[in-house]
């Protein structure tokens, strides 16, 4: 609702094109129709919105992007053990597709029981206090016997290091993000 009112303010200040990234992409399509009554192209940047009337998309690999953190904790050596992974907003193409990054080159690893995803929570609005209360919810469950947490963004990661935080375990889980 506040991406909405966002549009249509800058809509009213006489914008010549928009460019978008949706929190919701389901919710982008109110966005683009209300641009295109206006007669103003819009990009979606990262997040597809299913619009016939989107101008463009652009993106980065976000699936790679996931590939790229689990790389970086395999450099770490320290990709073993108990995981836990915290996902943007559900249905948003790009918190699906970094999770999916992560998968394709976790799940051999889960399946030769090297590896376990003790947590995996999507969350509304990307919310960093949210993944926070995850962390700390893994971490009691596992006793604190957590390798490493894969955050979908900084955010999410910046609510992860605060649980850590409080266990004396910060600077000693991997901890990742983007953006």
């Amino acid at each position: 609702a506040q991406q909405l009112r966002d549009v249509e303010n800058l809509l009213s200040q006489g914008v010549d094109a928009l460019a978008i990234v949706a929190v919701d992409s389901n919710a982008g399509v109110n966005m683009v129709r209300r641009a295109e009554r206006d007669g103003v192209p819009v990009v979606a940047y990262n997040t597809a919105i299913p619009s016939p009337d989107v101008s463009a998309f652009v993106s980065r690999d976000n699936k790679n992007v996931g590939r790229q953190a689990v790389e970086a904790a395999k450099a770490k050596g320290v990709l073993e053990g108990k995981w836990i992974i915290a996902s943007g907003q559900a249905g948003n193409a790009v918190a699906e597709e970094v999770t999916a990054g992560y998968f394709e080159l976790l799940q051999p690893l889960i399946d030769a029981g090297t590896l376990e995803v003790v947590s995996h929570e999507f969350h509304a609005g990307w919310d960093p206090e949210s993944a926070r209360k995850q962390v700390e919810n893994a971490l009691t469950a596992s006793g604190n016997e957590i390798q490493g947490v894969l955050c979908n963004n900084d955010g999410m990661a910046g609510g992860a290091i605060a649980a850590l935080e409080q266990q004396g375990l910060a600077g000693q889980v991997f901890v990742s993000g983007q953006d």
